[in-house]
This record gives structure tokens, C-alpha cells and sequence, in this order.
């Protein structure tokens, strides 16, 4: 019956809480057949030409499916296996502002789910039967995990509270430092990492909604799931987009007309302050690499506009572009005027005033 309401009433409002309604259902729904219908509605809701039916699928129903579909094993490869085949889909027919705003929107999804995915990560792990003996010696890393918009989206509800949160979070990086690995965790690293990697190869680079999106999506990945994932899974995905770095030789017009190196410098490196050096060097190199290859700078400006949405950058930027402005090669000179005249305006002037900035365009390019 609420199938049908949703099919066929006009009134949002009406739409909107059949969808809350179909949320409460499936709480208390034995079939786990009923999971797939459950999942329907939440692509109809997410479709809905309404913005209020689409936020209420995404803060009512999505929650309540994904921990069902937890309870199912359905998580990774049917719930969020789907939202990213959904992703690629957009990517493959992007034609319009419309398409854009979709794609933000399913980013947004994915992203909401990464607590529970974590979650879901630990609870499958083999050291899960470990955690009573380690509950109330380690304590919880606070700041790795973001606020959550709803009890059902919170790491700490989901795992059974904090301590035993933390305890699983300590065996969890044990783990995964020895290299160890299971089902859940692999599909991560096989599936959704490459499957990320190639909406970001198709989105881009001055899609800012979308590689704004799309960094702050890895960004959280990055920083629930921790450095030592981040290194031994995220960076290697990354590998084969990373030839800029070795030189002009390497540069193409394709690869930094994607979301790709934007995506690795705001999502990857700065989701870990243990990488501040390394994001300084790639930025470095990146203004080299692409000036002296002669290439768009839509990259660069996309990479330094997402970076410096968090203050705690704003003097790594600086630095960064500070030493460029010195560069021995005219072309280095004037690529780092043109995103200073991008980014200036992002940052406190108070910090731009503290530091020298010389003339950086002695050319008449």
C-alpha cells in the first residue's frame, strides 16, 4: 500500500512521510526478501523531483536500510555496490547542470554510509571476539569520527557504544598493520576504491560542486578508516594517475582534465596530518609539472580551492606558492599568479598580510 501511495500521489508532503513511514516498516519487517523493495523505494525517493522527498529518503529510509541491510551482508555488495553503479552511471551520460546536482546528490549517500560501512567492517572482522577483553583498556580517538546527523548513522551507537567501539578500532588497526584482511574489507580496497577512482577520472576538473563533493567524500573515508589503510589501500589506487609527478614528458591534457589529482591531493593527503610534507612536495611538483608542460590550469585551481576549505592548510598553501612565485622558469611564475588570484580570496587576509609576496609574473604572458 505505501508502494503505491508513492507511485501515485502528487503532494510532496504526502510523499515525504509515506517514505518516513516505509523507514519505521522496515525496522520491524522478518523477510529478507522485502530488503530489495526497501531498496527500490529508496532510488524512487532519491529520484523524487522533490527536494523535500529526496532529503527525507536520505535521513529517514537510508539509515534504516543500510543497518538492515548490515544485518543481511547486503551492505557492500548490494547497498552501496548499487549507489556506486548509480554513480558511474551519471558520470557515463553527463549532459546537463541537472546531472551535476544528481551526482552530488548520490556522492552525498555514499558518504553518509561510511559509518556504518566502518562499522560493519569491524563487526565482520576475525579479532570481533577479541573486543571483550580489550573494552575499557584503549580510548576512542574522538576526532576521527564526524558528527553524526542521526543515531543511526553514528559509529559509536551502531558498534555498541564508545568503549566498545574503541576496542574494536584498536584490533581493527593491529590488523590491518599486519596486513591481514576479510570479505568486507577487501570489496573496499577491490571495488570501491577503483569504482571511486573512476567517477573521478570522469568528473571534470571544473565540476567544482562534484570534486568538492567527491574530496570530501575520501576525505572521511580516509579518516574513519585510518592512516594505515590509507597507505597500504587508498595511495595505490592512485599510482597509475600520478605520472605528472615524473615529469612534463608524462603530462596530459586527459589526466589533469579529471577530478583525479585534486581528489588525491584534498582527499588522500590532507586527510592525515603525518602526510603535511608529502602534500607540500606534490603541490610543488604539480605547479611544476603542469606550468612547465603548458597545460590547463584548471587543476591547479581546483586543487588549491578544495584544500583551502580547511583553515589548518591555509598556511601549507601559502608556503607552497610562496616558493613558486620564486621558480627559475617564467611559465611556473605566472601559472602560480593566476591561482593566487583564485584562492587569496578563500583565506584570512591577516595571513596573507604576515607573509612577502614578491611579484610573480616577470613575463609578459
Amino acid at each position: 500500500m505505501l508502494q503505491q501511495m508513492l507511485a501515485e500521489q502528487r503532494v510532496s508532503e504526502v510523499r515525504e512521510a509515506v517514505i518516513r513511514a516505509v523507514a519505521i516498516v522496515l525496522a520491524y519487517i522478518d523477510d529478507p526478501d522485502k530488503y530489495f523493495l526497501g531498496y527500490e523505494l529508496l532510488l524512487v525517493s532519491l529520484a523524487d523531483s522533490a527536494e523535500g522527498v529526496q532529503v527525507t529518503g536520505r535521513s529517514s529510509l537510508l539509515p534504516s536500510l543500510a543497518c538492515w541491510a548490515a544485518e543481511l551482508d547486503r551492505l557492500e555488495p548490494h547497498l552501496l555496490a548499487g549507489l556506486l553503479c548509480k554513480l558511474q552511471a551519471l558520470c557515463s551520460e553527463w549532459t546537463a547542470v541537472q546531472d551535476e546536482r544528481k551526482l552530488c546528490m548520490y556522492l552525498s549517500v555514499v558518504h553518509s554510509l561510511l559509518p556504518c560501512l566502518f562499522v560493519h567492517v569491524l563487526q565482520t572482522a576475525p579479532f570481533v571476539e577479541q573486543a571483550a577483553s580489550v573494552i575499557g583498556n584503549v580510548k576512542l580517538e574522538e576526532a576521527r569520527f564526524s558528527e553524526a546527523s542521526s543515531t543511526l548513522g553514528d559509529a559509536r551507537v551502531l558498534a555498541g557504544g564508545p568503549e566498545r567501539l574503541a576496542a574494536l578500532v584498536f584490533l581493527y588497526e593491529e590488523s590491518i598493520a599486519a596486513e591481514h584482511t576479510w570479505a568486507s574489507l577487501h570489496w573496499i580496497e577491490k571495488e570501491m576504491l577503483p569504482g571511486l577512482v573512476v567517477v573521478a577520472q570522469a568528473v571534470g576538473a571544473t565540476a567544482d560542486p562534484c570534486v568538492h563533493d567527491l574530496c570530501s567524500l575520501l576525505h572521511c573515508l580516509c579518516s574513519t578508516f585510518g592512516y594505515t589503510f590509507t597507505e597500504k589501500m587508498v595511495k595505490p589506487a592512485f599510482k597509475p594517475f600520478l605520472k605528472l609527478l615524473e615529469g612534463p614528458s608524462a603530462c596530459g591534457e586527459y589526466m589533469v582534465g579529471s577530478a583525479c589529482l585534486p581528489l588525491y591531493a584534498s582527499g588522500v593527503l590532507a586527510s592525515h596530518i603525518q602526510d603535511r610534507q608529502e602534500l607540500a612536495g606534490f603541490l610543488e611538483q604539480l605547479l611544476d609539472g603542469i606550468s612547465t608542460a603548458q597545460l590547463p590550469l584548471d587543476v591547479l585551481k581546483v586543487t588549491f580551492t578544495c584544500l583551502s576549505s580547511d583553515e589548518q592548510l591555509h598556511q601549507l598553501l601559502l608556503q607552497a606558492l610562496w616558493a613558486a612565485v620564486v621558480h627559475p622558469a617564467p611559465n611556473v611564475r605566472c601559472a602560480t599568479a593566476k591561482v593566487f588570484e583564485v584562492i587569496l580570496r578563500l583565506m584570512d587576509v591577516s595571513l596573507v598580510d604576515q607573509a612577502y609576496c614578491p611579484s610573480p609574473c616577470h613575463t609578459g604572458q
